[in-house]
């Protein structure tokens, strides 16, 4: 339908929840995947963004630091350990 109509679909999908075949099946066929972590080390919080595919490109295999403030804020630094 999407496909037919031009449109656009966003599918919010928590992981682990649902069965695996059925999470590999919605990964599969949509044309791109954006994978949202919040990490928790002691009392900070990093939020990290990761898009492992988009259709038609190389995927992603870094994460990418962010901040939500006056808009998004990307941490360009690199954590070297």
């Amino acid at each position: 339908i999407m496909k037919s109509t031009e449109s656009i679909c966003y599918l919010y999908v928590l992981k682990g929840v649902h069965d695996q075949k059925i999470e590999n099946l919605l990964l599969n066929i949509s044309d791109a995947v954006f994978d949202v972590e919040i990490e928790k080390k002691g009392d900070k919080v990093a939020k990290k963004l990761l898009i492992p595919k988009i259709r038609g490109t190389v995927p992603q295999t870094d994460y990418i630091k962010y901040k939500v403030a006056e808009g998004v804020i990307i941490d360009t630094s690199k954590d070297i350990a």
